[in-house]
This record gives C-alpha cells, sequence and structure tokens, in this order.
C-alpha cells in the first residue's frame, strides 16, 4: 500500500453571489433564482463524479486502501448532489467495506470500482438496472464480510 496525502477535490463554491438579490425581491423569486444557479452549478460540477470515479482504478491497481476510502468517501458525499445517487450507494457500499470491515478481498473492492465505471458510462437505461442489481448484491457481501480486528 502507497501512502500520500488525500487529495481533495473542491469545486468552486460560486452559489452565493449567484443568489444574491436585491432588496424587496420576493422568497419564490429568491428561490427561483437559488435553484437556477444551483442548476448551473452541478452542470458544471457534473464531470467531476465520473473523474473521481475513474481514479478509483488507479487507486485499486496500485493497493491504495487509505486513498481508496479517501475518495469512495468523497464519492458517496457528492454523487447525489450530481445526479449519480447509484454511484453515491455503491461508494457508501464501498467506503464500509474500507472502513468498518477487514478489506482484504481486492476482488470485492475491484467489483465495486468496476460497478461504479459502469454507472458513469455507457447507455443510461442499461447501466440503471445494471448498477442497481449489482449495488444489492456488492451491499450483501460487504455486510457478509469480516469486521475488521480490532485496533
Amino acid at each position: 500500500m502507497t501512502g500520500g496525502p488525500a487529495r481533495v477535490i473542491r469545486p468552486k463554491n460560486r452559489l452565493a453571489e449567484r443568489c444574491a438579490a436585491p432588496a424587496g425581491t420576493s422568497g419564490e423569486a429568491l428561490i427561483a433564482r437559488m435553484e437556477a444557479a444551483l442548476a448551473a452549478h452541478v452542470e458544471a460540477n457534473r464531470a467531476l463524479i465520473p473523474d473521481r470515479v475513474g481514479e478509483l482504478r488507479e487507486l485499486s491497481a496500485q493497493g491504495d486502501k487509505a486513498g481508496l476510502l479517501a475518495a469512495a468517501h468523497e464519492i458517496k458525499g457528492l454523487a447525489g448532489t450530481f445526479g449519480f445517487a447509484l454511484i453515491g450507494r455503491l461508494a457508501e457500499s464501498l467506503t464500509r467495506y474500507l472502513r468498518d470491515k477487514d478489506a482484504s478481498d481486492e476482488a470485492l473492492v475491484r467489483m465495486h470500482v468496476d460497478a461504479m465505471l459502469a454507472g458513469v458510462s455507457g447507455d443510461e437505461e442499461r447501466r440503471g438496472a445494471v448498477t442497481e442489481a449489482v449495488a444489492a448484491g456488492l451491499e450483501e457481501l460487504v455486510s457478509r464480510a469480516p469486521k475488521a480486528p480490532a485496533a
């Protein structure tokens, strides 16, 4: 396992400046303005999740479990915001496995990574059905995995 600091990618937060409204703006107008700003933010940063999922393959190949845990945890937190709910579910399962379980089964780690890669590419309808089925199976495998030894 190679060490090194985890790399956290934070998209620029310009939501506050985009939502600034003149005094007297109605609540409905402000909400509409905020929703439009959030939609623009999501669209501008939508590639973040596929890019981070791609990095998981590298980290897995390097055997960098600490890096995998950090990246999976980040994906878990961001995926829903950017329209990748199932990727978030897979990232949560991988995070749980790496953090709470023995995590010695490299094939199980690769299956998570491969499922996320499939989930961010290809035909939307097909990938949704495949990813849903795979997510349920991986969650079951993680739930049965031995717990990590007490530190």
